[in-house]
């Protein structure tokens, strides 16, 4: 694992944002960009979080949920990314690490199976989403990401998507200042 500044980890995911605007927008059926989200003693299967729903800890000393989802689908759900990585928010006093790192050498076996061989299966009625559910990627050509970043905040662990900057630039590229308006509500005045 490599260790990335916090404002990488930010653009990264304002990048994980801005390709699931774009692929729902497209009303695509397949989106490899998700994240995965694991409490202290999380384990497998993986839940999908539901459109509308909230995540439902256990609060048990073993095993808790682990949930993949899409962040962006209501305020709760986006702004556990978000407030993950940006500094407006309780968590940017608290000791936190991001890190990327190759999901292939990911030391836990079932956590680098959704990584890097699943990505989600949407529905849609009438073109508003509906439901989502992981599926292995059996594409010859896949289009899952290799290189995730794993941010940490006390007991939270999130998985999500690493973007190089050509890649952040094409995802901003189809939403004129979402970028800068991200940046201004979530980043701050701040430089880390």
């Amino acid at each position: 694992m490599e260790k990335i500044s916090r404002k990488e980890a930010f653009d990264c995911t304002l990048a994980l944002y801005a390709s699931i605007i774009n692929a729902l927008n497209e009303v695509k059926e397949k989106l490899y960009d998700y994240a995965l989200i694991l409490l202290k003693h999380s384990s497998s299967p993986v839940i999908c979080l539901k459109p509308g729903k909230n995540f439902e800890w256990n609060q048990i000393e073993h095993g808790e949920n682990t949930y993949a989802f899409i962040p962006i689908l209501h305020n709760y759900i986006a702004e556990t990314t978000l407030k993950h990585c940006g500094t407006d928010s309780e968590y940017y006093d608290i000791p936190c690490s991001f890190e990327k790192f190759n999901a292939y050498e990911h030391p836990c076996s079932w956590i680098k199976e959704v990584l890097t061989k699943k990505y989600l299966q949407l529905t849609y009625w009438g073109g508003t989403l509906m439901d989502n559910k992981l599926e292995y990627d059996s594409s010859f050509l896949s289009k899952t990401h290799s290189t995730w970043v794993c941010a940490k905040v006390d007991d939270v662990t999130i998985y999500f998507p690493y973007y190089t900057q050509a890649e952040r630039e094409k995802a901003f590229n189809k939403l004129g200042d979402f970028y800068t308006k991200m940046t201004q509500q979530y980043w701050g005045n701040f430089m880390v």
